[in-house]
């Protein structure tokens, strides 16, 4: 499960990337625009002599890149659901970056072209970080905040003047100067500590934002994985019922059949007995399968903990598995772990680890050479206030059967996954032992590959006294 919320994270990382990009590729059309619109009224309105050439090779450039990362955002939006027309987040990440980058040393041009650190849209750069924080990663964030404080450094150091009634006392480069004044490194350090006072926490609310709707999306998921497990529940509480009176009516019939037999001397005949004693256990089998699977639906989950000892949790774990499998199982239990004292829900820790148990097995039930062995091992807790108020225990069940490659490693706990043949097996047992684990607050892990055989791990977290 933990490889299968990674790659949702990816995935909607991914969604994230195409959001802002088309967002920057909306607001850069608005620059272009504005930029025009600026440049016009200063000559026509403002009547401000400016160097034409410049400007429109600087927004030129702007509008046509636009048009190119426009067609080629449009471009993978039409392949998004092709795996392998997917880009990395790294990959998203540089693009945009590059992009902004392109942007920052654009207006850095225009505001050189157009009176430098004189010209009041000299705030934009304050537009251009807090966008960078919220579109790129925390690194490219603080690398264009650098990169912005060197532009206004150069346009302290040198930029086109304009020479306009309307600007009243302008400050003049250090070039014209011939040396910084305090003025000048005045204006680059607060221009420094502004720039990055609003990165920072530009960054910090992002990032708290991301981690709210990662949370906000694990609760979901969550959410989402208890109604399937009550629907499961439901399920299998209805099974139960609905088959309960014919499973009677066959052990009625058998155990009748085994008395006439038994009543009738002529008639006796050992192989039929034995088959109807057959029949009756499998019935007796049917009832178990059907109980236990209510059971491992989430019925036990709420039933109340208690006292117990490892050595008779596992002692149940082992009566409760198909005789023929008794022997393949070897527990390896140190004599203060055999003795522990735990406080958790019976029946559904037994049914659970029964479960992975039984799974193990069951990947190869005729090969007589795949054992499972079982071992635990306390580790402290984090809840209460010493280490002495909670356990860790951590159930390690390992086999030697043929393993699990990768994809199946990853899917291993979803519903209704099995690698069986049909008809003999509804990929159930892992996700519901799974489910029952973690709504207990415990957690599974699988290390598996092929050849290799599989490692399972069970961390339970327990009161005990």
């Amino acid at each position: 499960m933990d490889r299968l919320t990674t790659n949702a994270n990816s995935a909607n990382l991914l969604d994230r990337y195409a959001l802002n990009a088309s967002w920057l590729i909306r607001l850069r059309w608005v620059a272009v625009v504005g930029q025009i619109l600026t440049v016009v009224s200063a000559v026509t309105v403002f009547d401000v002599e400016i160097a034409w050439a410049p400007l429109v090779v600087i927004i030129g450039v702007t509008a046509f890149s636009n048009l190119v990362l426009d067609a080629w955002f449009r471009k993978r939006l039409r392949v998004q659901n092709s795996e392998m027309a997917r880009l990395a987040p790294a990959a998203w990440d540089l693009i945009l970056g590059l992009v902004m980058t392109m942007d920052m040393i654009s207006l850095t041009v225009l505001l050189f072209v157009t009176g430098g650190v004189n010209n009041p849209f000299c705030f934009f750069f304050f537009v251009n970080l807090s966008l960078s924080a919220v579109v790129l990663s925390r690194n490219w964030a603080w690398a264009l905040n650098s990169f912005s404080i060197l532009g206004f450094g150069w346009l302290l150091l040198d930029f086109w003047s304009i020479d306009h009634p309307g600007f009243g006392i302008s400050l003049q480069s250090i070039r014209e100067i011939g040396r910084p004044t305090l003025q000048h490194a005045g204006l680059l350090a607060s221009f420094a500590t502004c720039s990055s006072v609003i990165t920072y926490f530009m960054v910090r609310l992002t990032s708290s934002l991301q981690q709210q709707e990662q949370d906000l999306r694990l609760a979901q998921q969550a959410k989402a994985k208890a109604e399937k497990l009550e629907a499961l529940g439901t399920l299998a509480a209805g099974a139960a019922h609905e088959l309960a009176s014919p499973l009677s009516t066959i052990a009625i019939v058998a155990k009748e059949l085994e008395t006439m037999i038994l009543a009738s001397p002529q008639t006796h005949d050992e192989d039929v007995l034995t088959d109807v004693r057959l029949m009756r256990s499998q019935v007796d089998r049917c009832r178990k399968i059907l109980d236990r699977m209510a059971g491992h639906a989430g019925q036990t989950v709420g039933e109340t903990p208690r006292e117990v000892t490892v050595e008779v949790l596992w002692q149940e774990v082992v009566d409760g598995l198909p005789e023929v499998f008794r022997g393949r199982v070897t527990a390896v239990f140190s004599e203060k772990i055999k003795h522990q004292t735990l406080v958790l829900p019976f029946d559904a820790i037994c049914q659970s680890i029964r479960g992975i148990v039984h799974n193990a097995i069951e990947v190869e039930p005729a090969d007589s050479q795949v054992k499972v062995t079982v071992s635990a091992f306390q580790e402290p807790g984090d809840k209460g206030s010493s280490p002495s108020d909670s356990l860790t225990l951590l159930w390690k069940i390992q086999d030697n059967g043929p393993g699990m490659d990768p994809t199946t490693l990853s899917r291993v706990s979803e519903p209704f996954f099995t690698t069986k043949p049909p008809g003999q097996g509804m990929g159930l047992g892992v996700f519901l032992a799974s489910s029952v684990i973690e709504r207990l607050g415990g957690k599974l892990e699988f290390k598996s590959s092929l050849g290799k055989g599989t490692i399972v791990n069970i961390y339970l977290y327990s009161e005990h006294s």
